[in-house]
């Protein structure tokens, strides 16, 4: 499994990384980025979105459930 993160403080005061509001997270399946990028060293803020379905992606309150919602399929 694949937790990408984004920190969307525009300045540097709002970029504090322990700031956890100010973080995005996208959670991705190996297997699908396996399918989906095959043999890609590298990958997209873009497609990572389109992969997930989830243009502004997950807070980290809701991080916890998307990772056990994907171990779940996993399993």
């Amino acid at each position: 499994m694949y937790i990408f993160c984004l920190n969307t403080g525009n300045t540097r005061e709002e970029s504090n990384p322990l700031e956890l509001d100010h973080w995005r997270f996208w959670v991705v399946a190996t297997a699908t980025i396996n399918r989906l990028c095959d043999k890609n060293k590298t990958i997209s803020l873009g497609r990572i979105k389109t992969i997930t379905g989830q243009k502004n992606g997950i807070g980290y309150a809701d991080l916890k459930v998307a990772v056990d919602s994907a171990i779940d399929i996993l399993a």
